[in-house]
């Protein structure tokens, strides 16, 4: 059974692997403006992971900086 204590529990072991990553500060990728809003919208809990993948993402295109067509390719993938 999927118990409130459960998930809290799950949150708080995403956000130990995401947490870090977060702090590293990323891959020398600059975000833009609309890129960092939407990153704004993920859980905190997981963000370090989605700012890691969308930053490997971005430089597997060849780009130095994350924008939507690079956030809307992540997704994709």
């Amino acid at each position: 059974m999927i118990t409130p204590e459960a998930m809290d529990t799950k949150y708080e072991l995403w956000g130990d692997g995401s947490h870090p990553i977060e702090a590293r500060g990323g891959q020398n990728v600059t975000w833009t403006p609309s890129a960092l809003a939407r990153l704004d919208r993920v859980p905190d809990f997981v963000r370090g992971q989605v700012i890691e993948a969308v930053e490997d993402g971005a430089k597997r295109l060849g780009k130095d900086e994350v924008d939507d067509n690079v956030l809307d390719d992540t997704i994709r993938r």
